[in-house]
């Protein structure tokens, strides 16, 4: 089990495990009027948990849907939606794909769409498959499907966000153009001085006013940055 402040998950099953880069997604992504929420490749859940942490941290409720192509990281994610502690909890955890999910919701639209996406696509391959499927866009969810999905099932005023390596994340930002516009980029930083190595991108379906900014994770003394603790305190018991 991995413990967070309010919650704990299972993720033992799940394709990936609970790490740094869904808990700072979960942190940062605006909840303002959102009603709607879609997880694509949701895992065991962490992403969908940690916004609903945070919406009944505001008294908010949302219906949040998770979606996955791995069928043992759904069935860990409707475990762990019986052990959460805000009930009722509105949340749906569905084995499907993004692209035949997108094809068969009818006129359900999301206003907030998130995603820790696969995207290891020039790395080497690893060992087992349902790994495969977790790191690698390349086959199972590429960037220009992710993109064109996205634009057809998000609401007209809604928010698509996502976390990925910086090359990635530059390719992604180039794919999107033709169906999103770029509303925020985060930029992360393992250290101060260090380069950056992740980018958390917000993108629109209706040209906004481009916000940036930058997180750094630890400091020189390998404590951790204040930027960090910030976005970051109501999940972690250590901070």
């Amino acid at each position: 089990m991995f413990q967070f402040k309010n919650f704990a998950l299972k993720h033992d099953k799940s394709t990936l495990k609970i790490g740094t880069d869904s808990v700072l997604l979960s942190a940062t992504v605006p909840l303002n009027n959102v009603k709607n929420v879609l997880d694509i490749g949701c895992g065991c859940g962490v992403i969908a948990f940690c916004i609903a942490d945070r919406l009944h941290r505001c008294h908010q409720t949302a219906h949040i849907t998770g979606i996955d192509i791995d069928a043992a990281s759904i069935k860990e994610a409707h475990e762990n939606n019986l052990l959460f502690p805000f009930q009722p909890t509105h949340n749906t955890f569905i084995h499907t794909s993004l692209q035949h999910f997108s094809e068969n919701i009818q006129d359900l639209r999301f206003d907030l769409i998130v995603s820790n996406p696969p995207f290891f696509a020039h790395s080497l391959k690893p060992a087992t498959e349902a790994r495969q499927k977790s790191k690698h866009s390349d086959s199972t969810l590429p960037f220009h499907e992710l993109a064109c999905c996205v634009s057809k099932i998000i609401t007209e005023n809604g928010l698509f966000y996502l976390i990925l390596p910086v090359i990635e994340g530059g390719e992604f930002e180039r794919i999107a153009q033709d169906y999103l516009h770029l509303a925020e980029k985060i930029t992360i930083f393992p250290k101060e001085h260090k380069p950056a190595h992740r980018l958390i991108l917000g993108f629109s379906k209706t040209v906004q006013e481009r916000k940036e900014s930058q997180i750094i994770i630890r400091n020189d003394d390998n404590s951790y940055h204040h930027t960090y603790q910030e976005i970051t305190k109501d999940f972690y018991l250590n901070f």
